[in-house]
């Protein structure tokens, strides 16, 4: 085990924050003396992360082995594997579904492509039909709405170099709303209104520096650097992570109360995510046709991303273009 101690640089007019009846130098040094174990390290290392000591120190990733495999764009819906907009026509229905048909045909492409193809038939018998369609458009509109179909988008602007790795996410579940990294890195952090949490909404809108700072002077550790190809997934999750009021984290944090359940930690929900992309199954029920699950999307991007990527790139341009910008967006 290597043990890795983070150099303390803190701005003087933020001293106060932490209280004057007690030395922010030393308080915060305890905090960030941690253990690393090497292997962890030397993974990072070989991700060609470059970190300080103190980004060592507050590093968290989404530890999954299909982190790479499923953290990608796909179809979520029956509209968006028929490439249709919603106000699509019956024709368009029958010339998209006929086009891609032939295109995934199990005889042609081999097994990779059997649940595509069987979801097509779903998709067409669905929206073909004028009542089904209806209410199967409406969740879809409801889903979208909610910000439940993952696009791959991360939610914070970039400001960093092209070449960078590195993001910063702010887990807020965690977070206090005392206002330092805002206040500190205003180009970085603000404080959004719906829960009165810290959010990111420029990556590197700071300096590096004061952006170290501000992460190590977090009161409870809610601000991370992490993989900037996980950082899309992690702020889609973090949507649906649940936000306990500040006498409950209080309780939590004292000891009092166990720690919060996994899926309202955004880390481990988002390693819930994938494996439940990967593990999700097709069925071929009146659930697909009168209702947009979890499942359901689940299952279809599944099968989505099964399928050869020369097939996906001549069928479903855009969100090949898209799968490109998980790991480097904003290029």
């Amino acid at each position: 085990m290597n043990i890795v101690r983070a150099s303390l640089s803190i701005r003087p007019a933020f001293q106060h924050l932490n209280g004057a009846s007690q030395n922010p130098g030393v308080a915060l040094e305890q905090r960030c003396l941690r253990t690393i174990p090497h292997a962890q390290v030397k993974q990072r290392e070989e991700l060609g992360l470059v970190l300080s000591d103190t980004e060592r120190d507050y590093f968290r990733e989404v530890s999954s082995s299909q982190a790479e495999e499923f953290n990608a764009p796909a179809p979520s819906d029956f509209f968006q594997l028929l490439n249709l907009d919603l106000g699509a026509t019956t024709t368009d229905i029958k010339q998209s579904y006929r086009a891609l048909q032939r295109l995934v045909h199990p005889d042609l492409i081999g097994d990779d492509a059997n649940e595509v193809s069987v979801l097509l038939n779903i998709a067409y018998t669905t929206l073909m039909d004028e009542a089904l369609r209806a209410a199967y458009q409406y969740d879809v509109e409801k889903y979208r709405k909610d910000g439940r179909a993952y696009d791959g988008r991360p939610v914070s602007k970039w400001h960093g170099a092209p070449e960078e790795k590195r993001a910063v996410f702010v887990d807020e579940t965690s977070c206090t709303g005392c206002f330092h990294c805002a206040n500190m890195c205003p180009s970085t952090f603000f404080m959004e209104d719906d829960y009165g949490r810290a959010r990111v909404h420029t990556q590197w809108g700071d300096d590096a520096e004061y952006i170290e700072e501000a992460v190590s002077m977090c009161p409870v550790d809610c601000i991370s650097y992490v993989n900037r190809d996980q950082l899309a997934l992690l702020e889609f999750v973090l949507k649906s992570c649940y936000r306990e009021d500040s006498a409950l984290m209080g309780r939590r944090r004292s000891g009092n109360l166990g720690s919060k359940p996994n899926k309202h930690d955004p880390f481990k929900r988002a390693e819930i995510w994938l494996r439940h992309r990967k593990e999700a199954k097709l069925q071929e029920s009146s659930i697909w046709k009168s209702l947009l699950t979890e499942e359901a999307s689940a299952a279809m991007a599944r099968a989505w991303l099964a399928l050869p990527y020369a097939v996906k790139e001549k069928g479903w341009p855009e969100f090949v273009e898209a799968n490109g910008r998980v790991a480097f967006f904003g290029r």
